[in-house]
């Protein structure tokens, strides 16, 4: 008796579509850019740019015991323990969030009544863009409690609320909850779509949060007296949790520095909360008139820590940027470095370390040069662009730069200076390209992961990678630290990868290509499936290039291991491939998939219920198994699969005779 195929569950809404095929273009396109070619070498150098990200951690699953040590400090806010029955019994809560600079605490909200209902589910975390598809990021979950973060959305989060409609109905049929947390701009449209899941999350009480995170470090008593200042205890009055915290690391940082002083303290955080305005003014008019002192101590500010040789260097090129005329003087009779920096010791400025005893003082002071000296942005430009040259990438010199360009922007308010600069630092001079690069790849990166401008970065992102006026390398650039995304942007990150895969420059395909691969290495194969279905949706050869390549890699790499094929996102896959690619390509794409897991027979299954009663697609996948011009070994496992799809494709387009 001949195995029946399986039956796909849902219609296929495709049917009715004329379908066009795709010839993929194989031939190698490099590029010309102001003479300088961009081909595989040019990848090569971004990749090996990319390995510092690597130690990141990408995984967006939390296990059980990880989130108990997570909660185990948090506090409820008022009403939050109701919630917790709300979600056991109709596993959905949707918390409704204040929108403030520093978040509400929603997260660790989310994370407490996941555990409260059960102590042996994971959590998961994905927060999203307008352009996420919710049920998208939870695809092939199980057994776990999802939290998705859409309060940056405010309004646009609509679609959310409409998806998660959809969500609600299969989170018995996957053992899961869900926690959706939204701004309190839809909370009326959330109570309309989910009456009584809505819940409008308080404040916790901020001196408990303010104790939690300052008594690891902090003396018990010195905690007390400094939450019995009047200044504190009004600032704590009116914080939420994130701005609580935020508070205590600051603490922290005044008593590691050395400051045992409860009124100095206090003064720090008076000062840190104000951005040290006072003390930058200060610092600019007084401590350092000269233009000299000024350069180095914008390079100390944007270097911190980063050594007197490097700090010496960045003074003397901004100094020139700045188009500032030296005196020539003999070398013998020029200071040591070390005098010009102990000339800037008035601003906490320490000469050996290179660092600023005021917690987060480099950061403000950078913005104060920034915002109340116009006059030097497009100068702070141009220097910028040379810094990455000057820090060795094994040095933390890299890293602090991309942090101070990131926090720059966030002071400014959206992600448009960090995108700028990484362009210019991927589209820079030859000199020093492995330094600019990494910075570049880097710089994207953390901008559009950062809790503050990250909506705004990914955006422009997304708009980037549709345009076709950038340069290749920036795309690749784009590509490389896509595929370096945590698994919370998974989905924004592969909407963004599909963009850039439509242009045709090979290095960008290729980039691309390996992005995907690293962005989905720890996903099923029918979730990667899912997304791939996605981008053959529409005919585009460079595009079917770049899943054709990521899914036989894909493929290989997992060949004969176990692999549990999830039906739905896998028979939507190959529908797409049997419609949209030429018949070679499929062929390439079957022979892989039928060495995928240990169990032939699901993989079979799933092209015979792809090709379903479409006389086309059985026209289609039949070519595209036929023998090989040289007949295959009989003792060839792939071999004796093809013919066996072969025989049940047969099976399909044979009418069979009533007796």
């Amino acid at each position: 008796m001949t195995a029946e195929p399986w039956t796909d569950p849902n219609p296929d809404f495709e049917d009715e579509d004329e379908a066009v095929t795709v010839e993929v273009d194989r031939t190698v396109h490099t590029t010309m850019i102001e003479g300088d070619q961009y081909n595989a070498h040019t990848l090569q150098i971004f990749q090996q740019a990319a390995e510092r990200l690597r130690a990141d951690t990408k995984n967006w699953h939390v296990d059980a015991e990880t989130l108990a040590e997570r909660v185990r400090l948090f506090r409820p806010p008022p009403g939050l323990e109701e919630q917790v029955s709300r979600l056991r019994d109709e596993r959905l809560v949707i918390l409704s969030c204040e929108r403030n600079a520093d978040g509400c605490g929603q997260q660790s909200a989310a994370s407490y009544l996941v555990h409260q209902v059960s102590r042996s589910l994971t959590f998961q975390v994905a927060f999203l863009d307008d352009d996420t598809d919710l049920a998208e990021s939870a695809a092939g979950t199980e057994h776990a409690g999802l939290y998705f973060d859409a309060v940056e959305l405010g309004a646009d989060a609509r679609g959310q609320l409409r998806q998660l409609s959809q969500l609600k109905s299969d989170l018995e049929r996957i053992d899961c909850l869900a926690v959706l947390a939204i701004s309190d701009d839809i909370e009326d449209e959330a109570k309309q779509w989910f009456p009584g899941h809505v819940h409008r999350l308080a404040r916790r009480n901020a001196e408990d949060v303010f104790r939690a995170h300052a008594d690891p470090v902090v003396e018990g008593p010195l905690v007390d007296r400094l939450v019995s200042d009047s200044w504190l205890v009004d600032e704590l009055r009116t914080a939420w949790p994130p701005s609580a915290a935020s508070l205590a690391g600051l603490a922290v940082k005044a008593v590691q520095s050395g400051i045992q002083d409860p009124d100095a303290i206090i003064n720090d955080l008076k000062n840190a909360r104000n951005a040290w305005l006072a003390q930058a003014r200060d610092d600019m008019r007084n401590n350092a008139p000269t233009a000299p002192k000024r350069a180095l101590l914008i390079a100390a500010a944007t270097l911190e820590g980063a050594g007197p040789a490097v700090l010496a260097e960045a003074r003397d090129r901004l100094l020139a940027a700045a188009k500032y005329r030296i005196e020539p003087s003999n070398a013998l009779e020029q200071p040591d470095i070390i005098q010009g920096l102990e000339e800037l010791r008035k601003t906490t400025l320490d000469p050996e370390t290179t660092r600023f005893t005021r917690p987060d003082y480099g950061s403000a002071l950078l913005h104060h040069v920034w915002r109340e000296y116009p006059m030097l942005q497009p100068i702070l430009r141009a220097w910028f662009d040379q810094l990455p040259v000057i820090i060795s990438g094994a040095s933390p010199g890299i890293d602090r730069l991309v942090d101070r360009v990131v926090e720059l922007s966030s002071h400014i308010g959206n992600g448009r200076l960090a995108v700028q600069i990484a362009r210019r630092w991927a589209e820079g001079e030859q000199s020093g390209r492995q330094n600019r690069q990494a910075a570049a790849i880097l710089l994207l990166r953390q901008a559009c992961l950062h809790p503050r401008i990250g909506h705004d970065a990914r955006g422009r992102v997304y708009t980037t990678a549709q345009a076709r006026t950038y340069s290749p390398t920036f795309r690749v650039a784009m590509a490389v630290a896509l595929g370096e995304f945590d698994a919370k942007h998974r989905s924004t990150g592969m909407t963004r990868l599909k963009h850039l895969a439509g242009h045709p420059e090979n290095v960008v395909r290729e980039a691309t290509t390996s992005a995907v691969i690293r962005l989905t290495e720890d996903l099923e194969i029918g979730q990667i499936l899912g997304y791939f279905a996605e981008w053959l949706a529409l005919p585009d050869p460079n595009r079917a290039y770049v899943v054709i390549d990521a899914a036989s890699e894909i493929m290989v790499a997992r060949a004969g291991a176990p692999a549990d094929i999830d039906p739905e996102p896998s028979v939507r896959f190959w529908r797409r491939v049997l419609d949209a690619l030429a018949a070679d390509d499929a062929g390439q794409l079957i022979r892989q998939w039928l060495r995928l897991g240990n169990k032939p027979e699901p993989a079979i299954r799933t092209l015979l219920a792809a090709a379903g009663s479409d006389l086309r697609r059985i026209g289609q996948l039949m070519y595209a198994v036929r023998p090989a011009p040289e007949p295959d070994p009989d003792n060839d496992p792939l071999a004796d699969l093809l013919r066996q799809v072969r025989l049940r494709l047969d099976e399909l387009s044979t009418p069979r005779t009533r007796v």
